[in-house]
């Protein structure tokens, strides 16, 4: 696929983002079989701009994708962009009607373009644009790895209205169709030697596993403290309501974050979604995104988290004021 120059920029800063060491860039280029010298000079985005460039020349660039890919086989994104690359369609199709209608180009931009501006806005080290079906919500992105909340006192101050992006632990079945898609196909050129590739993560067998754990695994739970006496007023990003109205329900992960009218301030930028995972929905993790929290924000729990199948926790948000 021939790309233009501020596709070639925004796919390098992609790769930047996931991979800034150097001894990751060369794993990435001696598994894509890429002949690439590390430059002297650190900075990570001359070193990835470099490596993506030999890629190109090499015809390797789909090559390189699929590698990275199945390094992080719990990001969206990059199984989007290697799908792409490697001239499948993204997202998979699923059992459905209607043939697909994106163009390559298109959605690599989209799935390039939007991640690097969640990251410009926010800094998460791993984004991921939550789609459906053929199309992308561009305004939300999610995170896999969610770490437990921790408790602040009744006294904090409530943050300003500034807008933050959405982020979010990202579902689990989604991704392991994309990882899979990533591993179809030989990731060596004609004459290279095999080489061995980590697996990519497998689902475990409850209908609604348990997203991939990550590096934040095992950090402590949230201290639950007695019910607060914060301001009633609470002013959530890209929220609104009738007082007591259901906005929808967040991701918590494996440890409750407390119970009904605990005080707790949110750890990093949250979707907000019309609906949690259960058997009435068929377990859906990718439900329709209504607002977003963002990172600091305080927030009086309005009701007891809900455990789902796979002892994960989602989070009722009801509707404080009318903005």
């Amino acid at each position: 696929m021939e790309l233009d120059p501020n596709a070639t920029s925004d796919l390098t800063a992609f790769f930047t983002k996931r991979f800034p060491a150097p001894e990751d860039r060369q794993a990435l280029a001696r598994a894509a079989h890429i002949a690439f010298r590390e430059p002297e000079l650190s900075d990570p985005d001359i070193a990835w701009g470099g490596l993506v460039t030999r890629a190109r020349e090499q015809s390797a660039l789909p090559r390189l994708a699929r590698c990275a890919a199945r390094k992080r086989p719990d990001d969206e994104n990059l199984q989007g962009v290697a799908a792409v690359l490697s001239g499948r369609a993204w997202p998979p199709q699923r059992q459905s009607t209607s043939s697909s209608t994106w163009k390559q180009l298109g959605t690599l931009g989209v799935l390039v373009g939007v991640a690097s501006v969640a990251w410009a806005a926010s800094g998460p080290d791993k984004a991921s644009i939550a789609t459906t079906g053929s199309s992308v919500e561009s305004a939300s992105i999610a995170i896999e790895e969610p770490a437990a909340l921790s408790t602040t006192s009744p006294q904090t101050v409530l943050p300003s209205d500034a807008g933050t992006p959405s982020v979010e632990p990202a579902s689990t079945a989604p991704t392991a169709a994309a990882s899979s898609a990533a591993e179809q196909g030989s990731d060596r050129p004609s004459g290279a030697a095999l080489e061995s590739t980590p697996a990519s993560t497998a689902l475990p067998s409850d209908p609604t596993p348990d997203p991939v754990g990550s590096d934040l695994a095992g950090a402590g739970s949230a201290e639950r403290i007695a019910p607060a006496t914060a301001p009633e007023e609470q002013v959530f990003i890209g929220c609104s309501g009738e007082p007591g109205e259901l906005v929808g329900y967040w991701y918590a992960g494996r440890e409750s974050p407390g119970s009904k009218g605990d005080l707790i301030k949110v750890p990093r930028d949250l979707n907000v979604r019309a609906d949690y995972p259960d058997r009435h929905n068929n377990y859906d993790r990718r439900a329709k995104i209504n607002c977003t929290l963002g990172v600091g924000q305080n927030l009086v729990l309005t009701a007891d988290p809900i455990r789902v199948p796979g002892d994960a926790y989602w989070v009722p948000l009801h509707a404080t004021r009318r903005r």
